[in-house]
């Protein structure tokens, strides 16, 4: 008769404690058909939107020669598959079949050469895609010569010309 007693003090300490500790379900209202959302992060000023890929900068140096070195920065990593001629324009016409493009490390930024164009040139660069199959927002800019940097501002929501 003892056992049962200490079992029976045992039980309902634990019930207790359960019971002071359990928290009740949120209550919904009866005609509420929708499920709990989880909670949106939210994008302060700056900020990429979620879920796009986009170059984020451009810059031309001098190579030497009649050569630049065009570098593009992206947001994410790209697909160096997406990467070719016929995707990237200078002033209009494709960049020769026999260029090169060479990666960093975690793929968010390629490096290539193109023969010097009269300056000022454009260059436009389309049907790009992320390692997560994204297709890339098309970039087109204009009057740019060796020596510029071009960074995104994604407050301004515009290119704008920077010193490094």
């Amino acid at each position: 008769m003892r056992k049962n007693t200490k079992l029976h003090v045992l039980t309902m300490l634990a019930l207790g404690g359960f019971l002071l500790y359990a928290q009740p379900a949120p209550m919904q209202n009866a005609g509420q058909n929708t499920p709990p959302q989880p909670a949106r992060r939210e994008r302060t000023a700056g900020q990429r939107p979620e879920g796009t890929f986009s170059v984020i900068g451009i810059k031309i140096e001098e190579s030497g020669g009649e050569q630049l070195q065009l570098t593009l920065y992206f947001n994410g990593a790209v697909d160096t598959n997406s990467i070719r001629p016929d995707r990237i324009l200078i002033n209009g016409s494709r960049l020769p079949d026999e260029t090169e493009f060479s990666f960093n490390k975690n793929r968010r930024m390629t490096r290539f050469l193109v023969s010097r164009p009269d300056a000022p040139f454009s260059i436009r660069i389309t049907n790009l895609s992320s390692f997560d199959k994204k297709t890339i927002n098309p970039v087109r800019l204009q009057d740019l010569a060796a020596g510029d940097f071009f960074k995104y501002s994604w407050g301004r929501r515009t290119w704008q010309k920077s010193s490094s």
